[in-house]
């Protein structure tokens, strides 16, 4: 069993169709790894939701990227699916607060001004980088990526 397809739309706006394709992009995906049956009747459901919005309705772009979202969500929540560099991006933002505030609070204290707090970003950035990268790394090679 897969999930189903989003049915053909023909009048969007370029916002539109672009979100359309990524949402299709993300189903095809999706269909090529293995999924549980609660995954895919949950993710029929929101698209068969998405399909009885027509086609004029201003809503619809939310719709498209609400139905993407709670898919991919769910994707990488249960199934531990991510999308290429995933860990990358969130590792850079945590590795900066993790690592580079109080790397930076270190060096502010020891050389007696504080001017030095924004050493540690960097840091703590490349710290994350690397983290981020090794886990995206062994997630592609365990076939997790899509």
């Amino acid at each position: 069993m897969k999930l189903n397809l989003p049915k053909e739309r023909h009048a969007l706006t370029a916002k539109e169709h672009k979100k359309y394709q990524s949402l299709t992009n993300l189903i095809v995906a999706l269909n090529e790894k293995d999924l549980t049956e609660e995954f895919i009747s949950q993710g029929n459901a929101e698209i068969a939701a998405l399909d009885k919005i027509d086609d004029s309705n201003p809503s619809l772009s939310k719709a498209i990227k609400k139905t993407h979202a709670k898919i991919y969500n769910r994707a990488v929540s249960k199934l531990k699916y991510v999308s290429k560099g995933y860990y990358t991006a969130l590792w850079m933002s945590l590795g900066m607060a993790m690592f580079g505030i109080p790397f930076g609070t270190v060096f502010g204290i020891v050389l007696d001004s504080m001017a030095f707090l924004s050493i540690g970003l960097p840091i703590g950035l490349g710290i994350g980088l690397a983290i981020g990268a090794s886990m995206d790394k062994k997630a592609e090679s365990e076939g997790r990526v899509i």
